[in-house]
């Protein structure tokens, strides 16, 4: 586990025959779980920005790693509102459609807040200087999930592609999680593993609360991209201009 849910979402063909470029958008989970291995090869592949999406708690926990010459940008989608996820134990303590309700407000929250539309649209922003850039959150799941989903329908990826990629996080944590449920069955055995399941992997239903929240206060995703975020039209075409290639 060099680097926990570490992908590139370069290499798609999109719809109209264009590639979306490797080694420019990066995902993972925190990188306070990485090795020292994984972060030597992110800087010497030229890595030039780092997002980070979760809370200021969050960071002072589990503190990234610092590298030499890349600029570290902290983007809190959940700002003041407690932090979705499993960090806090107590948030297990529930029965399984209590953990569901949760998760789903929790994405339904990534298109609602404020601190959540100022977060997406400093990392559309950042996005179009074209410059290598990793983005996470804590497990690199959900909130980066969400980054991941707006970026790729932006750049035309089909919606099996979109899927693909998010559903990836289900094998990519493996490991992570794995350890993370031998801590809580010693430290909270009552804690129901059917519980730990829905905090920790991801579902298709939980992708779709987030585009169904964007539809309702907005009409579209794309509506969404355009108020919610100020990501124009001419912000669109720049992008696909930065990231797609024949």
């Amino acid at each position: 586990m060099e680097i926990p849910n570490f992908r590139d979402i370069g290499g798609i063909v999109v719809a109209d025959g264009r590639r979306i470029r490797s080694g420019l958008l990066l995902r993972s989970a925190a990188l306070a779980g990485a090795k020292s291995d994984g972060l030597d090869r992110l800087q010497a592949g030229g890595l030039a920005h780092v997002v980070d999406l979760r809370t200021d708690q969050e960071i002072s926990d589990r503190p990234d790693p610092h590298m030499e010459g890349v600029a570290e940008h902290h983007m809190d989608v959940f700002g003041p509102t407690k932090a979705q996820g499993v960090a806090d134990l107590s948030d297990l303590a529930i029965d399984t459609s209590q953990a569901l309700t949760s998760m789903l407000s929790a994405y339904r929250n990534m298109v609602a807040l404020p601190s959540a539309h100022e977060a997406y649209r400093q990392f559309l922003g950042l996005a179009l200087r074209g410059e290598p850039l990793l983005f996470h959150c804590t497990e690199g799941k959900d909130r980066t999930g969400w980054g991941a989903n707006l970026l790729l329908s932006l750049l035309t990826a089909s919606e099996d592609q979109i899927q693909a990629d998010y559903m990836l996080s289900n094998t990519g944590l493996n490991e992570q999680n794995a350890a993370f449920r031998k801590q809580i069955t010693a430290t909270a055995p009552d804690i129901s593993p059917a519980v730990m399941a829905i905090y920790l992997g991801v579902e298709p239903a939980y992708l779709q609360a987030a585009r169904d929240e964007a539809d309702r206060r907005f009409g579209s995703l794309e509506g969404y991209i355009s108020e919610a975020l100020g990501f124009d039209a001419a912000s669109v075409k720049e992008l696909r201009r930065v990231y797609l290639t024949a």
